[in-house]
């Protein structure tokens, strides 16, 4: 599924997404995209709960806007001898010079907690701390980003309040659209 969602991304990349809609340049009209999967959230369990995956678009709660709405993201989680989490995520800023682009990253986070139905994970990078959180119980996913207390990466940037992300389903994500909400 997160293959069909970063196709959807490289043909809007390369049509001229600025983030909201598209054009060809020689028929121009507004599409309302939405690259994530599925009606619903759904985080799957294999190996007996060794294995966890799920698929979605990230949305920041609250009043700030997620710098790339268009975006997709699978979240897997594997617990062996150094159990962690990975987060592959493709995504289309669109940055100062108004032309969209496309990125493609991977972060990786150290579990903290493994439970039945629920797993923490933590990543430390520059001045910022990011709690990822999978509850099967709630059926959610969530990033909960604070800054670190001090900051002396030259190319981090400070967060000067937290920040949460939540992972919800493609459908999730166009019922926001319609009622107006921010993603």
């Amino acid at each position: 599924m997160i293959r069909k969602g970063l196709a959807s991304l490289l043909l809007l990349a390369t049509t001229g997404c600025d983030g909201d809609h598209w054009s060809t340049g020689i028929i121009e009209r507004e599409v309302q995209v939405h690259a994530g999967v599925g009606e619903a959230l759904s985080i799957i369990a294999v190996d007996e709960g060794r294995y966890v995956s799920v698929e979605g678009v990230w949305t920041i709660e609250g009043d700030d806007r997620i710098a790339a709405p268009i975006n997709v993201s699978r979240v897997t989680c594997k617990r062996d001898s150094d159990p962690y989490c990975e987060v592959m995520r493709a995504g289309i800023y669109t940055f100062s010079g108004g032309r969209p682009t496309l990125t493609l990253d991977t972060d990786i986070y150290d579990v903290t907690e493994w439970t039945d139905g629920a797993i923490t994970a933590v990543s430390r990078a520059g001045c910022r701390t990011v709690t990822l959180r999978l509850s099967q119980a709630e059926n959610s996913v969530t990033e909960l980003t604070t800054g670190t207390a001090t900051c002396d990466d030259p190319l981090g940037l400070p967060l000067d309040k937290p920040r949460l992300a939540r992972l919800i389903s493609g459908a999730e994500l166009e019922a926001k659209r319609r009622r107006g909400e921010p993603l």
